[in-house]
């Protein structure tokens, strides 16, 4: 009976020993558990039959069609007996007085003939035990039949409410005496709010189930607005993931820009901000560089202007060059307008800083003192004592540093020279003194790059 209601036996195992085991130490699963249309009678009546201790099982068949039998009428009914007997109960006092008149009874029917059945029974015990089997027979498979009728309710066909409204699709399943349940609601831009977008178990023609079934149907929200993202700025896959949590779908359109960079939203074809449906298409522009070729500039910085050169013009850059005065490293790149190692288009044009080491070139300087200072007459015998100052002292500075002097310098010399050198344009200051207090200053700037001779009177 278990596993005619259920398809299995109540207990199994991989080897006999485990069975047995089983059928000694554990309790079945109820069959009601492992087939819910199981009326609740018919599931206590094989729980019944299945007890550890046989002393509270059926103690007779006749015990168990009688309950089989109510099961028929009352599926669902209280009525088996399925309780437990307390072993450590009191031994109880029967009332005779049901039983008074046994003996009596028994001895009237004492001496009495055997009715006409119980004689032809025992005038013909094998054919009374063949039509014995034979009754026993239909009593069991009756008894089947009876279980069959009940566990298996009658099949209707499946319907097809997929595209009904939700009210129309629950009235037609529940007129079938089959369950209406509602799985999920989805939005969907094909079928209008609140009808049937999908059933379970699909529809199939001709197809049965059984009463009780529970028919699952997914209902439509209608169709899903949403907002569409700034997308303008964007790398390609941050858009494509700001669509995706928005429910829209998109397309790539790339093309060359000179002032976005590649991988890069330049437009977008649906303005930001503004209202679309769930699954519509937003197409964007993305940057796929300038179309120009890229060049990743090399580090020059060190080598000499030749070479430095040479390296960036085969990269196909432009190359300026800009010379600064210095001490060392004569010909040697310092600074480069683009720094190694940066991408730039093909053609970019590179600057070059480039120490430069001048050498020092001299200059002549020629002193008239007599026309600076005025010269000196020669006293005659009859002039004053007064002494006559006759040397002066000579200083000359280049840009304030002192590079001649000389004392006791004639004051009426015309014609005195001296050399100075330097780079480029500097101030030469002449300061003439006498030891009298006379003080004779005077300046000039000249480029010593293209002037060799310089002279003070």
């Amino acid at each position: 009976m278990y596993e005619m209601v259920t398809g299995r036996v109540p207990f199994d195992a991989d080897t006999p020993v485990s069975v047995a085991l089983k059928h000694m130490q554990e309790e079945p699963e109820e069959p009601i558990e492992l087939n819910p249309n199981l009326p609740s009678a018919v599931n206590k009546i094989i729980m019944k039959a299945l007890k550890k201790d046989t002393t509270l099982r059926y103690q007779t068949a006749t015990d168990m069609l009688a309950d089989l039998r109510q099961a028929l009428k009352n599926p669902n009914g209280d009525f088996v007996d399925d309780n437990e007997y307390d072993a450590t109960a009191r031994t109880q006092k029967i009332n005779t007085d049901l039983y008074g008149n046994i003996d009596v009874e028994d001895n009237n029917k004492k001496g009495k003939k055997d009715n006409k059945f119980v004689a032809f029974v025992k005038r013909h015990k094998v054919l009374s035990a063949f039509i014995g089997l034979i009754l026993l027979f239909a009593i069991s498979l009756g008894g089947t039949l009876a279980f069959l009728n009940i566990t298996n309710p009658p099949e209707v066909q499946l319907p097809d409410v997929v595209g009904m409204s939700k009210e129309e699709a629950q009235k037609t399943v529940e007129d079938l005496k089959l369950v209406f349940e509602v799985s999920s609601e989805e939005y969907n831009k094909d079928v209008p709010e609140g009808y049937v977008i999908s059933q379970d178990p699909s529809y199939i023609e001709n197809y049965n189930v059984k009463e009780g079934s529970t028919i699952k149907v997914v209902i439509s929200k209608g169709q899903e607005k949403t907002t569409v993202p700034k997308l303008v700025g964007m790398t390609r896959e941050e858009a494509e993931k700001a669509l995706e949590e928005a429910n829209l779908e998109v397309e790539v359109v790339e093309e060359t820009s000179r002032t976005v960079e590649e991988g890069y939203v330049i437009s977008q074809e649906v303005e930001a901000n503004s209202e679309a449906y769930a699954g519509d298409t937003v197409t964007i522009h993305v940057s796929t560089g300038t179309g120009i070729k890229q060049v990743t500039v090399q580090n020059v910085v060190g080598q000499t202007e030749a070479n430095a050169k040479a390296t960036l013009e085969g990269q196909g850059l432009k190359v300026t060059v800009n010379y600064v005065d210095a001490t060392s490293d004569d010909g040697k790149v310092t600074k480069q307008s683009v720094t190694g190692g940066t991408t730039v288009d093909e053609g970019t044009t590179v600057t070059l800083t480039v120490n430069k080491v001048t050498e020092d070139k001299k200059a002549t300087v020629t002193i008239n003192v007599k026309s600076i200072t005025g010269g000196y007459q020669e006293k005659s015998e009859e002039d004053d004592e007064t002494t006559v100052v006759k040397n002066v002292k000579i200083e000359l500075k280049v840009d304030d540093n002192t590079v001649y002097t000389d004392s006791g310098v004639d004051k009426n010399t015309t014609n005195k020279t001296t050399e100075i050198s330097g780079k480029g344009s500097v101030k030469v200051t002449l300061v003439i003194t006498d030891t009298n207090g006379g003080n004779w200053t005077r300046t000039q700037t000249i480029n010593l790059d293209n002037t060799s001779s310089l002279s003070f009177s």
